[in-house]
């Protein structure tokens, strides 16, 4: 029986992460024709209607009654829609928008149902498996596999392997995505020509910062008296300021305006993993946290992700702070210690607090019906269970009222 020597050995392991490096930058490098045919595909668009009938979210008696009318009648919408895209004549309908106070202020955009919500289902049909391929393996939102609670798993086991965190926010994130910046990141992955026109017009279809500004400034003349909403105008004027007059802002509530940002924000991905080459690094959304046994290489980093973000993306933080890991990272609704054991965070508990203590009342008067009640404890019971929670969830009798919700027709 032959055995490898030493250095042959190295050298196949040598080859072996070249090979592996060469894949990946492959991956990266690659630019996509020939998607358009595939977004307006039959099949395609089928699979989008399906995809945008059971979509979780607010469900209004309109989009009720557009999703019945679609289902009757699939053909004839299917027909319809391809004849759209394929004559390139679809353009984005009017945004429905509305307030909404959890915890602070945002301003939600709605599309129609038809055609607009099954169109992005259908190029998200397409792009989803090519867009995550691009994406490094830290970035836990919105990604099949990832998402809040693996995000938060891999955060503790930093906390646990590192003394130090810098832990960064970015300032008013999907009202300063510049334009002309994501444009031409799109443009390094695709090379569909027709694809690409109705993504620029998806991202032209609302520059959400200076449409934000209005709304907010006619709540204030109506006499609103939300706290956040001077705080907003703020904000937004300065970086509208700072900016200079450049198309900035994709609408909260669009699909493809969570992949868009993600997209966006791979790059900053790249720089913290690739030029500052960071271990420790763990980003959802825009919440990121990266870890260092050497504060003062994380206090160099700040300073350096401040510019680069500035330069390259004209992002600026809303805070960054560099602090012991030994007090505790709150990060994704949890608060994670190195001795291992995880709380829930403050403000998320008393959100919590509230939810369960109005139900009863919301079921007395028929606010909600007692299948989403049920539903709504499942859920509370599944973010409690990530957490050190026992005498939380005795003070709010979680599984008494389960109990009786379970057992009465009425409450």
């Amino acid at each position: 029986m032959s055995r490898c020597l030493p250095g042959k050995t190295h050298r196949r392991e040598r080859w072996q992460l070249v090979r592996k490096l060469n894949v990946s930058i492959a991956k990266i490098m690659k630019r996509y024709g020939n998607l358009w045919c595939k977004v307006i595909a039959e099949d395609n668009l089928y699979t989008a209607i399906k995809k945008a009938c059971r979509s979780n979210g607010r469900i209004s008696p309109c989009k009720k009654a557009a999703i019945n009318r679609i289902k009757e009648n699939p053909e004839k919408y299917v027909k319809q829609l391809r004849m759209i895209l394929s004559q390139n004549k679809y353009k984005t309908s009017h945004y429905y928008i509305y307030p909404l106070y959890e915890p602070k202020l945002r301003l939600i955009y709605c599309l129609p149902f038809y055609p607009d919500r099954i169109v992005h289902h259908a190029i998200m049909n397409v792009m989803e498996s090519i867009w995550d391929n691009m994406m490094l393996p830290d970035s836990y939102a919105c990604r099949k596999g990832k998402g809040q609670h693996r995000g938060g798993t891999k955060a503790a086991q930093y906390v646990r392997k590192y003394k130090y965190c810098l832990q960064c926010d970015i300032s008013q994130f999907y009202v300063n995505i510049n334009h002309e910046i994501l444009k031409n990141i799109l443009r390094r992955k695709i090379k569909d020509r027709q694809l690409l026109d109705v993504l620029y017009e998806i991202i032209d279809s609302c520059c959400t910062r200076d449409k934000n500004l209005k709304i907010l400034y006619k709540m204030l003349r109506r006499g609103s008296t939300s706290k956040d909403v001077p705080v907003e105008i703020l904000k937004l004027s300065k970086s509208k300021a700072a900016d200079g007059n450049s198309k900035a802002g994709l609408p909260i509530g669009n699909y493809v305006s969570q992949w868009f940002g993600n997209i966006y924000l791979n790059e900053l991905d790249r720089f913290i993993k690739q030029e500052l080459l960071a271990k420790g690094y763990v980003r959802y959304c825009d919440d990121f946290v990266i870890f260092s046994n050497d504060k003062a290489e994380l206090q160099i980093w700040k300073q350096s992700i401040k510019t680069w973000m500035w330069q390259h993306l004209h992002l600026q933080y809303s805070r960054a702070e560099t602090f012991p890991t030994a007090q505790g990272v709150d990060f994704l609704g949890y608060r994670y210690f190195p001795q291992g054991y995880v709380l829930l965070r403050k403000r998320t508990a008393k959100r919590m607090r509230r939810r369960i203590n109005e139900l009863p009342t919301k079921l007395k008067v028929g606010k909600i019906s007692k299948e989403k009640a049920i539903a709504q404890i499942a859920s509370a019971k599944g973010w409690l269970r990530w957490a050190k929670t026992y005498h939380f969830r005795r003070r709010i009798g979680l599984e008494k009222l389960e109990k009786e919700v379970r057992m009465s027709e009425t409450f």
